[in-house]
């Protein structure tokens, strides 16, 4: 039973690092890359067009915590949420 999850973690690693390579090759982004595009993006919408407010925001993205999702956010955006929900359209 161990070599069989060793043999099926190595291989879901190599599939995973080709799938990573040809992605990259053909989009210049890795899937972190997109996984992080996508999060930003959602949180984006969710500040503009719902009245949650950053704890749910965070809490519904799957972050650890709001100051996490704050964080990630300025680092990414240069604003914090609050600054980037109070900017006009």
């Amino acid at each position: 039973m161990y070599v069989f999850r060793f043999c099926l973690y190595c291989c879901t690693r190599i599939l995973f690092n080709n799938f990573d390579l040809r992605l990259k090759q053909n989009t210049e982004f890795t899937a972190a890359d997109w996984i992080r595009n996508y999060i930003l993006l959602e949180a984006k919408v969710m500040l503009k067009s719902s009245a949650l407010n950053m704890g749910q925001i965070s809490s519904h993205l799957n972050f650890p915590s709001q100051s996490f999702f704050a964080k990630f956010f300025k680092n990414a955006t240069g604003m914090t949420p609050k600054q980037y929900r109070n900017t006009p359209e």
